[in-house]
């Protein structure tokens, strides 16, 4: 829940994203997945995210999600 997903435009190209996240918010929330660049004007090394390091937290929040709903079906009797 932690996680901001953000539409933004690349400056350099326009690409739109529509969603994604920006490296610098998700070093403070799952720092493992972000390569730290230049903070100041020089930027020589840009900051970047390895989304493949967030799909085993994912599949656990999906796994926890539907254990919950099957409980809640179950004392609904469904």
């Amino acid at each position: 829940n932690q996680i901001k997903i953000r539409s933004f435009n690349w400056k350099e190209t326009g690409y739109k994203i529509e969603h994604g996240v920006i490296a610098q918010e998700l070093f403070d929330v799952a720092p493992d997945a972000v390569s730290e660049g230049d903070s100041n004007q020089e930027i020589e090394r840009a900051w970047a995210v390895d989304v493949s390091t967030l799909v085993p937290a994912m599949i656990k929040a999906i796994q926890e999600l539907k254990a919950e709903v099957d409980s809640l079906k179950q004392q609904l009797g469904k």
